[in-house]
């Protein structure tokens, strides 16, 4: 009688030297670069504030700025509403062409409205840029402060969300050695496109019902609660940056409106959508994921394998 094959499985290298989580915020970070239109006197105080903060990329003109964005040099423009003085349509070109960028326009107090209202240009940007994803600030630089302020602001590394593979790593690492079946399933949770349970199904080429009846039998959470937390995981994350909206991050995660986000955390964490982004930091919400829903059943994911049960029964059918 022919010995069974035995599964094909996936061993992960254990490391006890640091968390999951403290190893994706160790990554290296590339200094942020960003665009800027800007007079030359004003060049000069932005250099000096950004010192080694920040790169940046002096321009002449929106075409290059624009440039920056899409071949991803940059992902921010500063300018300034003296330069925009002789261009002004600059800023509406910016705010309509430069998609999922951070503009922040900086002025002079001197050349506030009076009681610091803001100007008319300054309230038609805002107005245009409510229903994009781009973020319009404005900032006071008449002192050097307001140039360090817009430093400490752009130079955030945290918006950086770690991307799918270094999600999926750190949970294989923990679990150790599994089948290459729940290698699959483990890379389908962090899949930017994926917000459901069916979807995961899709993703490993199963029936929906098929796939939750086998991680009933196995012992497991089911696909959709395991989605879920993987998606608080990247809200988490994107909720670091301190100008990205609660719409922003929705979109990032895959709801399609920011009430549909809020009911989703409501649901998940009891919280409202501002109270889990001031709450939860990205590297803690994977430490919480890992401790919840990877460790309690590990021994359950290193025997489960989504596929044996189809293996089983194709080869059933076939004799």
């Amino acid at each position: 009688m022919p010995r069974p094959r035995q599964r094909r499985r996936h061993t992960q290298p254990q490391s006890h030297a640091a968390s999951p989580s403290a190893v994706l915020a160790a990554r290296h970070a590339p200094l942020p670069r960003v665009s800027t239109l800007l007079l030359a006197r004003e060049r000069g105080a932005l250099d000096r504030a950004a010192a080694t903060h920040v790169g940046t990329l002096h321009r002449e003109d929106v075409r290059t700025v624009l440039e920056d964005f899409h071949a991803g040099r940059s992902t921010a423009v500063i300018v300034s509403e003296r330069w925009l003085h002789g261009s002004p349509d600059a800023l509406a070109t910016l705010i309509r062409r430069a998609s999922d960028a951070r503009v922040v326009a900086v002025t002079d107090r001197r050349e506030a409205n009076v009681h610091g209202r803001p100007s008319a240009r300054q309230r038609s940007a805002q107005a245009r840029s409510r229903n994009t994803a781009i973020v319009v600030r404005f900032a006071d630089v008449s002192t050097a402060h307001g140039w360090r302020s817009i430093v400490e602001r752009l130079s955030v590394r945290h918006f950086d969300e770690p991307p799918p593979h270094e999600l999926v790593t750190a949970t294989l690492r923990v679990l150790g050695d599994v089948s290459a079946g729940c290698v699959r399933f483990v890379t389908a949770l962090f899949e930017p496109t994926v917000a459901d349970g069916a979807q995961v199904a899709r993703e490993l080429g199963l029936d929906p019902e098929a796939l939750a009846r086998r991680c009933e039998r196995a012992g497991i959470p089911s696909p959709k609660r395991y989605v879920d937390e993987a998606r608080l995981i990247r809200a988490a994350y994107r909720g670091e940056d301190p100008v990205a909206r609660v719409d922003d991050i929705a979109r990032a995660i895959g709801c399609p409106t920011r009430q549909s986000f809020n009911r989703m955390v409501r649901r998940l964490t009891g919280s409202t959508a501002n109270e889990f982004r001031h709450r939860n930091a990205g590297s803690a919400r994977l430490d919480r994921f890992l401790e919840v829903m990877i460790l309690p059943h590990q021994h359950a994911l290193q025997q489960f394998d989504p596929y044996a049960r189809a293996r089983r029964d194709k080869r059933h059918v076939s004799r």
